[in-house]
């Protein structure tokens, strides 16, 4: 099968970016609106259903461009449906209010199904991933053709096909994960920035529909009047990022591909929440990548640069390749 590597059009269009992320898919990235993409996508039993994989891959990739205003005038399309990403969002919002022990409490009662506290008082997600939060329902789930799949919260993904549910068991398994959380904060301690690297593994039934993304996610929180951390609204700015990327295709056994990612600027105004910047789709599975770059906040100016190196070893964890073990 001929693989078709080409420039991620449609996101670079959608968001003004400047990069050079080449990409493999079969068939044409569909560069139609989200408002076109309706056919395609229909609310079933609380969750997204779409179509087949190729409608799920090209349309997954125009959701991550649409962060922001456009992002939830699409989902408040399909009556009754709310993302993970804007039930967590409402949470955080809602833990802004938190000013007591017992507030504090009653809403860890109250959300103990859907976020993490962890130990410093800050949210995270239960389950899922940043990108995955973007399509799945409150459980979890989407529907891609006939294949129900569900992030659980212990780390894996559950596909039930005509009622059948097994573990994804690919060969290698699939990873979804964040690969590193790098922490850095203003010089009175109180705003931070997170910038994480993820990676998320996906396949359908046949394990060669295997596919890998690497993203960033970043984070702007600030300080609580409780004790703790909360999002906070905030300017973001990308520049000149370099992320050279292997990968295993099955298309081409026993032979990595490399393909580059490249930003050279990008601001996100007033943006809260958790924003992705995303290295693209690959069919297959990622086998290295290695990057620098600046991201940096206008409450954290100052984070430094990001230089970093990472492979993939035995059954799916990833290490510093230069950093013996």
């Amino acid at each position: 099968m001929k693989v078709n590597y080409k420039f991620l059009a449609v996101a670079a269009i959608s968001l003004g970016l400047l990069w050079s992320c080449k990409k493999t898919d079969d068939g044409n990235t569909s560069k139609k609106s989200l408002a076109a993409s309706e056919t395609e996508v229909t609310l079933e039993n609380g969750y997204l259903k779409f179509s087949d994989q190729k409608s799920f891959d090209s349309i997954s990739t125009v959701l991550i461009s649409k962060q922001g205003v456009d992002l939830e005038a699409w989902e408040a399309r399909f009556s009754g449906f709310k993302s993970y990403r804007t039930i967590f969002k409402n949470i955080q919002d809602e833990y802004e209010k938190v000013n007591s022990s017992e507030s504090f409490q009653a809403f860890k009662n109250k959300y103990n199904d859907l976020v993490t506290i962890k130990a410093d008082s800050s949210l995270t997600y239960k389950f899922g991933s940043p990108l995955s939060a973007l399509f799945t329902n409150s459980k979890g789930e989407v529907k891609i053709g006939e294949d129900l799949k569900i992030y659980t919260k212990d780390g894996r993904i559950i596909s039930s096909v005509n009622g059948s549910k097994t573990t994804q068991n690919a060969m290698p398994v699939p990873l979804i994960g964040r690969l590193f959380l790098n922490t850095y904060y203003n010089g009175d301690s109180k705003r931070r920035l997170h910038i994480e690297l993820w990676y998320d593994e996906t396949t359908g039934t046949d394990p060669k529909q295997q596919q890998g993304r690497f993203y960033f996610a970043v984070t702007q929180e600030g300080t609580k009047t409780f004790g703790g951390w909360g999002a906070n609204e905030t300017d973001l700015n990308f520049r000149n990022i370099y992320c050279p990327i292997t990968h295993q295709s099955y298309h081409m056994v026993n032979v990595p591909v490399r393909y580059d990612y490249r930003l050279t600027s990008y601001d996100a105004k007033d943006f809260k929440g958790t924003f992705i910047v995303d290295m693209g789709r690959m069919a297959g599975y990622g086998q290295s990548i290695s990057g620098s770059g600046s991201i940096n906040s206008r409450g954290v100016p100052s984070a430094p640069q990001l230089d970093f190196a990472l492979a993939r070893v035995g059954s799916g964890g990833w290490l510093n390749p230069n950093i013996p073990h």
